[in-house]
Formats: structure tokens, C-alpha cells, sequence
């Protein structure tokens, strides 16, 4: 009888089992530098006889795997609130703990097997005590030319306003319950695919403008001011806010202001979000028993590209290549025999007469060429029945004695939607079967 069976929810769950490494890499004083105990700072530095301040340290999938958990578009993206942590960790340092403002200019992309070196420059004390902040980073591959990105800039301070008072019901009264599932739905329909670390809500509810929730973070990740997860979960249900009835765009943090963290290393929290405006909300948290923990006076959030996101890869900017479609006229008709040769005047209607060919001896074609006809009807039976026709000809493709290392070049028409066309699904079934038996016989098929 059948079996059913459970798959997992996260492409990316996994458990690890061995030890994770930090940021610190042994002595730092022996180099002039003051250690920091912080997950990605490793040390500090003050600069000359001024007052101002470098912090240093490394971040990569395996010092820190919890970033394999938020992807955005289909990247590692380091959550906004990491970078906000950073910030806030470098001002508790320097005496300027909150974060008056932090304006985003680029994504702090991860990629597997690449660490990054993390720096974070503080600024000397104005009068009212602000000191300026940027986040960089860049990779650590050894080459003097590699690209230094700056990701995020902004002032730390000293004061900051008081939260609004806490609801005295929790929740309260009038707020109705909302589905998890029905959030995280929505907030993959922003683009976000989130890990089981970063699905830290319990519990939501909605009143109007404003979302109250309950978020939580499992032990074993101790050692930050807020853990950018347990800080992300806690924004998740605020967000909502701003997407209306439905996801318009995919919507990503640019910049915060007002950030206090009054109680660091809590791991449950009771958040509250209120919407102030059409891209912008207000946060505040509280521990169990009521007590703050940290409080965002404004996020704003405005819609992400892919463009962009593929603009701030380190490979994407140093690649001379791209990939461009160009329109040329081969003079084939919707009826085309399902295999050609274009050659030498030659033409063989199929793959038994050209077989045949070469066993009589006729010289073995460098490349074929082959074109799957199609019904004309866009339709998954029509989709089926063109790949069920192509599955054949590439496997006796690389059967044939006669063939050798002859290369087939199978072509479609509309398998790739172009300049705003509609893409056929039956010759993009067989774009698909024939890429995936490229990538097992590369010098064989194109």
C-alpha cells in the first residue's frame, strides 16, 4: 500500500554535529588590539591619539551557519538586524548605546566557502555625544584588489525617547489572532524563505494598525545583545503591516532609527508593532514580565530587486560575461521533421536514416542538428507528449555505435520567454530535459 512520507519544510534543514568556530583567532593583544567578546567581533582598535574606533572581525556559513537560514530571492542575505547589532554592539563599546539612525547602502551577501572580514568604524564623540558608524566588509581571498563594500552607515547616540506605556492585558482584549502560517505565507510571498531559527514567531495578533506577538529563540545561540533572529522574528509580524491585503513587492529594511536595547542576551520576547505610515512602523519589546528589551522608533522598509541583489554579488561585479539573447533565422516551420543535418547540403528526416548513412560509410558529422516539433497547444498533455518524443533521441543518442563523439544540438522556439513573449511549455520541457542530460554528457548535447 502507499506510504506517506514527511519532507522537510526548509530546503536547507539541517543539524550539525560538530563544533562551531568563532570570529576570535587567538591572542589578539600580541597585534595592539583589545579582544571583543562578541559572536563576529573578534578585536578592536582605537585609532592613533584619536577617539575614534576599528572593530574587526569574520563572518562565513561556517563560523556563523545561521545565516544559511535567511534567504531573500533565493540569496543568503544577512538579516538587516545584523547589521543593526553590529551597530549597536560597537556603541555599547564607545559609550553611545543607541542606534539613532542606519541607513542601508548595500546587502551583506554570504556565499558557502567564502569568509568575509567584517569591519565596523566608529567615529569620534560630538558635543551631544554622536558618533558617526559604517559597516564594511569585504572577501578574504588574499588579493590586494578585492572590493571593500560598504553596507550600511549611520549615527549612534546616547539618548533616546521613552517608549510608549505597555498594554496592561496581554494580549489585549480587542486584538484578534492570526494564523503563523498564514504569516510566513505572506512573508515568502515578499521573497523571504526562512530557516527553522528565523520561524521564532509562537504566536500573533492584530488590532488595526498594530500586530502583537510572541517570539522565542532556542539555547545554544548566547553571546549576542539580541540575536539577529530572535530581532528578525520579532519584526516578521510588523511587517505585515505594510503589505496590505497582498505582497505588491519584495520589501526589505533601508533604514532605522531609535534603536535602545535595554536588557541583552533575552531569548523570549512579547513584541508589539504599530504602523506610523505607509512604509514605516514602530517596534517595542518586552520580556515576560514586562520589563523593555529593545524598541525601534521608526523602520522603514522599501521594495528590493533581483537586480539588486545579484548587483551586490562579489562574482556579479567582476564577470565580464553576461547572458544576452540573440534572434537569428533558420527558416525551420512549426512542422519540423524531428531530426535535421545542416551541412554539406545533407538533411536526414530522422535518426534511423542518418544511422543508416554512416554505416554505408559516409563521413561522421562534427554536430547535429535537431528540432522537436510541437502541436501548437500550449498544454501540459502537449508538454508531455514532446518530451515523451525527445526522451528517446537522447537516449539512443548516446547509444549509437555509429555516432561516436558527435555532438546534438537540439534547438527549440519559445522555450525562453524573450523581451516580454510567452514561453511555450512544451519546447520548454524539452530545454529542460535536454540541459539536464548536458550536465551528465556535457560534450555530447547543447
Amino acid at each position: 500500500g502507499a506510504r506517506r512520507v514527511e519532507l522537510p519544510t526548509y530546503a536547507f534543514q539541517r543539524e550539525r554535529y560538530w563544533l562551531t568556530p568563532g570570529a576570535a583567532t587567538g591572542d589578539v593583544s600580541a597585534a595592539g588590539l583589545v579582544g571583543v567578546e562578541h559572536p563576529l567581533l573578534a578585536a578592536a582598535v582605537q585609532v592613533g591619539d584619536r577617539d575614534e574606533w576599528v572593530f574587526t572581525g569574520r563572518l562565513s556559513t561556517e563560523n556563523q551557519p545561521w545565516v544559511t537560514e535567511h534567504l531573500l530571492l533565493g540569496t543568503m542575505v544577512v538579516p538587516g538586524t545584523g547589521l543593526v547589532e553590529l551597530a549597536l554592539a560597537a556603541g555599547r563599546r564607545t559609550g553611545a548605546p543607541v542606534l539613532d539612525e542606519l541607513v542601508l547602502e548595500s546587502p551583506l551577501l554570504v556565499q558557502d566557502g567564502i569568509t568575509r572580514h567584517l569591519q565596523i568604524t566608529v567615529g569620534a564623540s560630538a558635543a551631544d555625544g554622536r558618533r558617526d558608524v559604517a559597516i564594511y566588509s569585504r572577501p578574504e581571498n588574499g588579493e590586494e584588489e578585492a572590493e571593500t563594500t560598504c553596507h550600511a552607515r549611520g549615527t549612534l547616540g546616547t539618548e533616546s525617547a521613552p517608549a510608549p506605556a505597555w498594554p496592561e492585558q496581554w494580549p489585549p482584549q480587542d486584538a484578534e489572532p492570526m494564523p503563523v502560517d498564514e504569516l510566513y505565507s505572506r512573508l515568502a510571498d515578499l521573497g523571504y524563505d526562512y530557516g527553522p531559527l528565523f520561524h521564532g514567531v509562537e504566536a500573533v495578533w492584530r488590532a488595526g494598525d498594530e500586530t502583537y506577538a510572541e517570539v522565542t529563540l532556542p539555547e545554544g545561540h548566547e553571546g549576542f545583545g539580541i540575536h539577529p533572529a530572535l530581532f528578525d522574528s520579532a519584526l516578521q509580524s510588523g511587517v505585515i503591516l505594510l503589505t496590505g491585503s497582498g505582497a505588491a513587492a519584495h520589501l526589505m529594511p533601508f533604514s532605522w532609527s531609535g534603536v535602545r536595547l535595554d536588557s541583552p542576551g533575552a531569548q523570549r520576547l512579547r513584541v508589539r508593532s504599530t504602523m506610523t505610515g505607509d512604509t514605516s512602523l514602530r517596534l517595542d519589546a518586552v520580556d515576560e514580565n514586562g520589563a523593555p528589551v529593545v524598541s525601534v522608533r521608526s523602520l522603514v522598509v522599501r521594495p528590493v530587486e533581483q537586480e539588486r541583489i545579484d548587483g551586490a554579488r562579489g562574482d556579479a561585479r567582476q564577470s565580464l560575461y553576461s547572458v544576452d539573447w540573440t534572434r537569428i533565422e533558420t527558416g525551420s516551420a512549426a512542422g519540423a521533421p524531428d531530426l535535421v543535418r545542416i551541412g554539406d547540403g545533407e538533411t536526414y528526416p530522422d535518426l534511423d536514416a542518418l544511422e543508416r548513412a554512416l554505416a554505408e560509410g559516409a563521413p561522421a558529422p562534427r554536430a547535429v542538428l535537431a528540432a522537436v516539433a510541437t502541436t501548437g497547444e500550449d498544454t501540459p498533455a502537449s508538454a508531455r507528449a514532446t518530451a515523451a518524443r525527445a526522451l528517446p533521441l537522447v537516449q539512443r543518442w548516446l547509444a549509437s555505435e555509429w555516432l561516436g563523439e558527435t555532438l546534438l544540438v537540439v534547438t527549440t522556439r519559445g522555450a525562453v520567454a524573450v523581451d516580454g513573449g510567452a514561453c511555450d511549455v512544451a519546447q520548454a520541457a524539452v530545454w529542460g530535459l535536454v540541459r539536464s542530460a548536458q550536465t551528465e554528457h556535457p560534450d555530447r548535447f547543447v
